[in-house]
């Protein structure tokens, strides 16, 4: 019987650890499926990211298009308020 007591205790020992390593791949695997889906996330946002980078340097080309548009319009006002004041001036002196 004494015999019989180690063999039972070393069942016990190896059952538990069967058990503890089920455990531990278990855990592995569910570890492994969260890390694919942050993963896969991460690549979504990256990709967001990226189209929203390439849009906001769209809408900055648009805004110095429209910049240089209206810096153009202001130079033309001023060349007419110039040729209106030098036209004005001779007719008002005479």
């Amino acid at each position: 019987m004494s015999d019989r007591k180690p063999e039972h205790a070393d069942l016990a020992h190896f059952e538990r650890l069967d058990g503890l390593v089920r455990e531990l791949v278990d855990r592995l695997q569910a570890l492994g499926k969260e890390n694919a889906a942050l993963r896969e996330q991460l690549g979504e946002r990256g990709t967001r990211v990226r189209e929203l980078e390439e849009q906001a340097a769209a809408w900055l080309q648009v805004r110095a298009n429209a910049t240089r548009g209206i810096d153009q319009l202001v130079e033309q006002i001023d060349a007419l308020e110039s040729e209106l004041d030098r036209r004005v001036e001779p007719a008002a002196e005479g």
